[in-house]
């Protein structure tokens, strides 16, 4: 989408993200891909830790690798 409402609408999108994904940080550069980052355990992220990192063409299928990243890391799939 172009134009000022893609703006209003990306914000919209990461809002909506950060609100089902608290974990999360994400973000969509200009141009570039949805991109979402959490640490790959319980604890916060640190620079001694491992990070998860998503990326997608589109909003929905990044909630949809986070969702699966997520449920991995619940399951002790990570380290």
């Amino acid at each position: 989408m172009n134009g000022p409402e893609s703006g209003e609408d990306d914000a919209a999108e990461v809002a909506a993200l950060q609100a089902d994904h608290p974990a999360w940080a994400i973000w969509l550069p200009i141009g570039g891909r949805w991109t979402g980052v959490r640490s790959a355990g319980s604890r916060p992220a640190g620079p001694d830790l491992p990070l998860l990192w998503a990326q997608a063409a589109t909003a929905e299928e990044l909630a949809s690798k986070m969702q699966t990243m997520d449920e991995q890391a619940s399951a002790g799939g990570w380290p």
